[in-house]
């Protein structure tokens, strides 16, 4: 009997996504730091609403009273370990600063410049929301997730993936164009 259930979760995640969850969380889903038919692929993204920063505050919780989470895992520096050595903030920012602008972005709607005007440095903020709006093609084929924070990727979340980004100088010189002003 204990093979036939250890045979059972060991064939159903690679032959039914549905019960499948995805290991996706809201900072790597922000900046498609994600491979979309890699860690993305699953029925439910349990924790696509959660970012890094709160997953490591939630396992240092769980760590309380005994060891839940093993010690190298919280220590260890994040890494997609695509090649030896590799690390998340080869290609990142630290985690902390990414989810303080994404969270200022995402959740309070703040512009570039009005993160930069917070004393965030600007080359690092406008890289970070070029990754949120090139990534939008692979939330969109994301599988669904639980909403935790205020404002979730999907229903809460409506951008296009095709989209001419629109100044004020481009959208009065538009309107010249057209005759509209």
């Amino acid at each position: 009997m204990r093979q036939t259930r250890k045979r059972k979760r060991d064939f159903l995640p690679a032959h039914d996504l549905a019960r499948k969850p995805v290991t996706t969380f809201k900072s790597e889903l922000a900046v498609g730091y994600c491979t979309l038919y890699g860690d993305m692929s699953g029925g439910l993204a349990v924790i696509s609403d959660v970012p890094k920063t709160m997953i490591y505050r939630l396992a240092h919780w769980l760590n309380r009273a005994r060891a839940v989470i093993p010690s190298p895992v919280l220590t260890k520096a994040p890494s997609a370990e695509l090649r030896p050595n590799q690390t998340d903030q080869d290609s990142l920012p630290p985690y902390d600063l990414l989810d303080d602008i994404l969270e200022r972005h995402v959740e309070h709607h703040q512009s570039a410049e009005e993160i930069v005007a917070q004393g965030f440095d600007e080359a690092t903020v406008r890289r970070v929301l070029h990754l949120v709006r090139t990534a939008e093609f692979k939330r969109k084929q994301a599988a669904p997730g639980i909403k935790v924070t205020d404002r979730a990727f999907g229903v809460g979340w409506r951008v296009p993936i095709a989209r001419k980004e629109w100044t004020a100088t481009a959208v009065r010189t538009n309107s010249l164009a057209l005759g509209l002003l």
